[in-house]
């Protein structure tokens, strides 16, 4: 550390970086905080759906928390999936408030969280084996041309009769 208190890391930004980091915290720190209220709040007033979103919604957190690439596609596409195996929950978990209800309710089936858990696990999926897939096709297209480039290549030598390159 210096001496003014900052590592090297930091005072090597900018202070428009130093801006946009600290912008950046705040916001989370206020979405942090937002959840937080809300969360407390819907436990308070029902029970089985803030399990459904807390407990649902934790492969987006942890997506959130792992992803640090540029435009954080990982948290979008998990956040996605898996806010599409949550929704259709919801409906039947207000039904019970904060009663009683959460063994009966959708929050203590097994199908839900396997449905749940599945989207994000599908999320997951997309984000490691789409970019896979997309390369292997591309691959295959390139290969695909050069074999034709190559065959035009010797049919022109063989036209105009030139040595026939090696390949």
């Amino acid at each position: 550390m210096s001496i003014a208190g900052m590592s090297p890391r930091a005072q090597a930004l900018s202070d428009e970086q130093r801006k946009r980091v600290r912008n950046f915290r705040l916001r989370v720190l206020a979405v942090a905080a937002g959840l937080t209220i809300g969360g407390i709040a819907l436990a308070i007033l029902a029970l089985p759906a803030f399990i459904i979103i807390y407990g649902g919604m934790l492969p987006t957190m942890v997506a959130f928390l792992v992803d640090d690439q540029p435009g954080r596609y990982l948290f979008r596409t998990v956040g996605v999936t898996n806010g599409a195996g949550v929704i259709p929950h919801l409906q039947g978990s207000f039904q019970y408030l904060s009663s009683a209800g959460v063994v009966v309710s959708p929050a203590g089936s097994i199908d839900t969280w396997l449905g749940i858990y599945g989207a994000a696990i599908g999320g997951w999926f997309l984000v490691i084996v789409v970019p896979l897939l997309w390369q292997m096709g591309f691959e295959a297209v390139l290969q695909y041309r050069m074999r034709r480039y190559e065959e035009a290549r010797g049919a022109l030598a063989e036209e105009w009769d030139l040595e026939q390159p090696d390949g």
